[in-house]
C-alpha cells in the first residue's frame, strides 16, 4: 500500500530515530541536553513528592528552567546537524520532496519521475487527508478541548490568583503551599506536554501529516513548472 511505503519512507530518512542517531554522529555534544533533560525530569519528579521547603522550592523551579533550556540547546543542536548533512533547512525539505517522489514512483513501476503527473499525487494526498479524518473520528474525545480549557482557566489561573490573594492579606499559611501547587502544576503540564510533543512524531498521524504536507509543495512547484513552460 502506498501510505505504508510512504511512511516507511518517512521513518528510514526523515523519522526521529534517524535524525537523533545523525545528530550523535554529527555531534556528541547533543548528549549533554539529554542528560540534563533527564535528570532534571527526575529531580522535579523527586522533589514535588516532598516536603514543602524553601530549599525544595527553588530546586523545582531550577530543574523546570534546566529542562526548558536543555529542550531549547538539543533544538538547536539537531538543527545544526541538519544543516551540516543537508547544507541548509530549505536543502531539508528539498531532500523530503525528493524522496517521497522516488517512493511514488517506484509504487507505480516508472522509470522517471515526469511519469508521474499532477494527478498522481493529488489522489496520494487526498488518499492520506481520508485516512487523517478517520484516524480523527476514531479518537476524538468528546468535549476534550472544552475540559482542558475549563481545566486551565480555572484550576491553574483561580488557583494563582487566589495565592497572591492571601499573600495580599499577609496569610503565608495558605499562600505559600498555594504557589507551591501552582509551580508543581506547570512543571507537571511542561514535563508532560513535551513528552507527549515529543512522542507525537512516532504517531502515524504526525507522519501522515507531513508526508502530506510534502505532497501539497510538489503539487505547487509543478504548478510553477507548468505556469513558466
Amino acid at each position: 500500500m502506498i501510505i505504508r511505503d510512504l511512511i516507511n519512507t518517512y521513518n528510514e530518512n526523515f523519522g526521529m530515530i534517524y535524525n537523533m542517531r545523525q545528530s550523535l554522529r554529527n555531534n556528541k555534544l547533543i548528549i549533554i541536553p539529554l542528560l540534563t533533560l533527564l535528570v532534571s525530569a527526575l529531580t522535579f519528579f523527586f522533589v514535588a513528592f516532598r516536603s514543602i521547603t524553601t530549599i525544595n522550592i527553588i530546586i523545582i523551579i531550577f530543574s523546570i528552567i534546566i529542562y526548558i533550556g536543555s529542550v531549547i540547546c538539543g533544538v538547536i543542536i539537531q538543527k545544526n546537524s541538519i544543516k551540516k548533512k543537508y547544507g541548509s533547512l530549505q536543502e531539508y525539505e528539498e531532500e523530503k520532496i525528493r524522496k517521497v517522489k522516488k517512493c511514488i514512483v517506484n509504487y507505480f513501476n516508472h522509470s522517471d519521475e515526469s511519469e508521474v503527473n499532477h494527478e498522481h499525487f493529488e489522489l496520494i494526498d487526498k488518499l492520506i487527508r481520508k485516512e487523517l479524518e478517520e484516524n480523527e473520528e476514531n479518537r476524538t474525545i468528546p468535549f476534550f478541548n472544552t475540559v482542558r480549557q475549563l481545566f486551565i482557566a480555572v484550576l491553574v489561573t483561580g488557583l494563582l490568583s487566589y495565592s497572591f490573594s492571601q499573600l495580599g492579606t499577609e496569610n503565608d499559611y495558605v499562600a505559600v503551599p498555594l504557589l507551591t501547587l501552582y509551580i508543581m502544576i506547570i512543571g507537571f503540564l511542561i514535563f508532560f506536554g513535551s513528552t507527549i510533543f515529543l512522542f507525537r512524531e512516532f504517531t502515524k498521524k504526525y507522519k501522515l501529516k507531513q508526508i502530506s504536507r510534502v505532497l501539497i509543495e510538489i503539487q505547487i512547484l509543478d504548478n510553477v513548472r507548468q505556469e513558466e513552460i
